[in-house]
């Protein structure tokens, strides 16, 4: 069954229809990891199927699979990490039929706390990168869903290409499950896009109506006049059109709304307060057109 969400900008972006597993490894779970690089962006379902006993340890075992386009890809599904939770840490280690690494790593560790230090590999899209990246414990909060508290943690680094984001318990990071890193300039643009619990959607990033997503990583434009630049922004961002009056909404990759007004001319938007990185442009016309496109702030 499709699933079809209305696109939702909230503070903090999740939907509880049900009580919040807090375990992350739980069997009911389903993520879509959304990737966007090479002028595309798919998706990664990730799911867990099953275990395995490796030297007396349980692992559950994560599978992938990626949507480009066709659900088809969807029954293609590979083994990529072997995980466990003890203590309300997560450890993972790769699939080991192909690219192995014999230990295992931590990827999550709810046990920290404000100003706490931690390594951990890096991950991107169902790959162990052969690295390990130090990220700080910034702030420390709760959160109450659906009856559970869950922990959220908000982290940074030192490392340049390094993109803040957030764990929280029992769904893992906000850029994709097992991955807390993203590249600026020039590298992918990662963003868990939703988190299911069974038939209820507990997280969504809130940019796309649908949690598979493949479409350019420029292109939703439902035949809207705009013009908008640059894409990579100093100062300013410009915004030219033909369809006014045009809604224009900012939205960081915690899928916070920064900006929302309305337009009703051609008008050039200082962008001095935004911190660098990704942020989402949505301009909906009066007939409920849409353009969506990617900015970097630097």
């Amino acid at each position: 069954m499709k699933r079809i969400i209305l696109i939702i900008a909230l503070a903090l972006p999740l939907i509880s229809l049900s009580q919040v597993n807090k375990s992350i490894l739980d069997t009911s779970k389903t993520w879509y990891n959304g990737i966007s690089v090479y002028l595309q962006t798919f998706t990664n379902v990730l799911d867990i199927k099953g275990d395995t006993l490796i030297d007396n340890i349980l692992y559950s075992k994560v599978f992938l699979s990626r949507y480009y386009g066709s659900r088809s890809h969807l029954d293609n599904s590979s083994l990529v990490f072997l995980a466990r939770e003890d203590s309300n840490r997560v450890f993972v280690r790769n699939n080991f039929y192909e690219n192995p690494f014999p230990d295992e790593f931590i990827v999550y560790d709810f046990n920290l706390d404000k100003g706490d230090t931690i390594n951990i590999p890096l991950i991107e899209g169902g790959s162990f990168l052969g690295a390990f990246i130090k990220i700080t414990i910034d702030s420390v909060d709760n959160i109450e869903r659906g009856g559970t508290n869950l922990k959220r943690m908000f982290l940074s680094s030192d490392a340049g290409d390094f993109i803040p984001c957030q764990w929280i318990e029992g769904i893992g990071s906000t850029l994709g499950l097992f991955q807390v890193i993203g590249n600026i300039s020039d590298g992918p643009y990662l963003f868990l896009n939703c988190l299911y619990q069974g038939d209820s959607l507990i997280y969504h990033y809130g940019l796309y109506p649908d949690c598979l997503v493949f479409v350019g990583l420029e292109d939703v434009n439902n035949d809207i006049s705009v013009k908008l630049y640059p894409t990579i922004v100093d100062d300013v961002l410009n915004i030219s059109s033909t369809d006014y009056p045009l809604n224009i909404t900012l939205i960081d990759l915690f899928g916070r709304e920064v900006l929302k007004e309305t337009l009703y001319y051609d008008k050039t938007i200082n962008c001095n307060t935004l911190k660098s990185g990704y942020y989402t442009c949505k301009l909906t016309s009066k007939n409920n057109k849409t353009l969506i496109k990617k900015i970097i702030k630097r």
